[in-house]
């Protein structure tokens, strides 16, 4: 499995000569479209990011099959193919190595949007924990009572109150 991992890994760096190179400016209209990304965002097709990466989710062995360090060289590579193309992989510090792992090779058969520049953050939150791929790691299930908690306390508050606060929130907003 020693040789096959060895080869994986050079198969994801080799894969990140498939950046897509970046759009012609001169070819996006500046006025509607001042950061060419959202060009992109906006005119390019969501595509599975084996397509985009050039390699298949079937060549990932199961994390069962790995070691520690092997699956920790793995998700590394990923981390640095995603990189390359723009994507990150938000949960990295909160979940397990092989967690992580089978994310990252499930995130294959996924599409998503390429941009040139940027990043397209990938945190597989649904904003719901139930059924969510992260299970026992999911943010919102760590933060579902303060945030119930923070409802209900807006939920209370006057309609002059909630009014004064969203004024307050926009004119910080508006500063920036």
């Amino acid at each position: 499995m020693e040789k096959y991992v060895a080869q994986l890994i050079a198969d994801i760096i080799a894969a990140k000569n498939n950046v897509p190179l970046p759009l012609d400016p001169s070819l996006i209209d500046e006025e509607r479209y001042p950061i060419p990304y959202l060009y992109e965002l906006e005119n390019s097709l969501p595509q599975k990011m084996s397509a985009l990466f050039g390699l298949e989710k079937e060549q990932f062995p199961p994390a069962e099959r790995l070691t520690e360090a092997q699956i920790e060289s793995l998700v590394d590579a990923m981390i640095d193919l995603w990189a390359a193309f723009n994507f990150a992989f938000d949960p990295i510090e909160e979940v397990p190595t092989h967690f992580a792992y089978n994310l990252i090779v499930n995130e294959l058969d996924e599409e998503h949007t390429y941009i040139s520049e940027g990043a397209c953050h990938i945190d597989f939150c649904t904003g719901d924990a139930e059924g969510c791929a992260l299970g026992e790691y999911c943010y919102c299930l760590q933060h579902q009572d303060e945030w119930e908690k923070d409802y209900e306390a807006w939920e209370n508050r006057s309609e002059e109150e909630k009014q004064a606060s969203l004024d307050e929130f926009h004119r910080k907003i508006a500063e920036n």
